[in-house]
């Protein structure tokens, strides 16, 4: 109810949410604040994921182009390979691995979560206003438990007795 409210708001809206389905109907522009800087993607939540995942995968390539550059002309330069510099291209090379694998599986999972907030947006747009509503009241009726038919006990009960602060003459 109050997500249609909100995205028929016509002025600005500055929120900050862990819910990503929310984040994701709601806003039209993501601001990162990371690391002391400030970032803005003028674009819905799932499309803000895309670009950190491509950021992400591009940095990757970077790293193994440079690693990869680095450990062919230090073997053309005619040097040996030198038993101290090998574990640690080995090092580099396995952390690297294990950083393309990690993304990998990142870019996998987020990629799910987007087309399951689709689904969700395009049920969400499917509802009307009306149908809303009448989803929110037969939750409403169904939590509200058995209701009781005994009728003979009087409503309100009589007070046998006033409560302590009137006997005092408290004008509360």
């Amino acid at each position: 109810m109050y997500l249609y409210a909100l995205s028929n708001y016509n002025g600005t809206i500055l929120f900050t949410s862990h819910d990503r389905t929310f984040v994701s109907l709601l806003s039209d522009t993501i601001i990162e604040v990371k690391q002391g800087n400030i970032n803005t993607y003028p674009s819905n939540y799932d499309n803000y994921v895309y670009h950190i995942k491509e950021q992400m995968l591009r940095e990757i390539e970077e790293e193994e182009k440079y690693l990869s550059k680095n450990s062919t002309s230090s073997n053309s330069n005619g040097s040996s390979n030198n038993t101290n510099k090998q574990p640690s291209d080995y090092h580099a090379r396995k952390m690297l691995k294990s950083n393309i694998t990690k993304m990998t599986s990142i870019l996998a999972k987020s990629e799910k979560n987007i087309a399951e907030y689709e689904k969700e947006k395009q049920e969400i747009n499917s509802m009307s206003y009306s149908n809303i509503a009448a989803k929110s009241a037969k939750a409403a009726i169904n939590n509200l438990g058995p209701v009781s038919t005994n009728f003979d006990t009087p409503f309100p009960p009589k007070l046998t007795s006033l409560p302590r602060f009137f006997k005092h003459g408290s004008t509360c």
